[in-house]
């Protein structure tokens, strides 16, 4: 991967974009304020690592959110939520502006 994708994985955010001639998509993870899980964007484009379950190697692009912590969450009802945007003819600071209306956003 490149310095620029390996620091993609260092910032810790819970929300990322992708953009290309077709137009930008934009998701965004919003976690309980007491929720005891840790959740990070998390990006993996590396050519000569086995994809499972075959193992053929060629992670091509995979991105999302890694998650840890589940081990300490109780019983009470909690909400995790996914905002997922779709846009044409926008740009990521439109898209992103758009992201701070979505439900669940304090």
């Amino acid at each position: 991967m490149t310095k620029e994708k390996e620091l993609f994985n260092q910032t810790g955010g819970q929300q990322f974009a992708i953009q290309n001639s077709y137009g930008l998509i934009l998701i965004q993870l919003v976690v309980e304020k007491d929720f005891p899980i840790i959740a990070n964007s998390f990006l993996l484009d590396d050519r000569t690592q086995a994809d499972p379950p075959e193992n053929i190697p060629g992670q091509f692009g995979n991105i999302g959110f890694l998650s840890s912590n589940w081990e300490k969450v109780d019983t009470a009802p909690h909400h995790l939520l996914f905002n997922v945007l779709l846009l044409q003819k926008a740009s990521l600071e439109q898209g992103f502006k758009a992201l701070e209306h979505f439900p669940g956003r304090k």
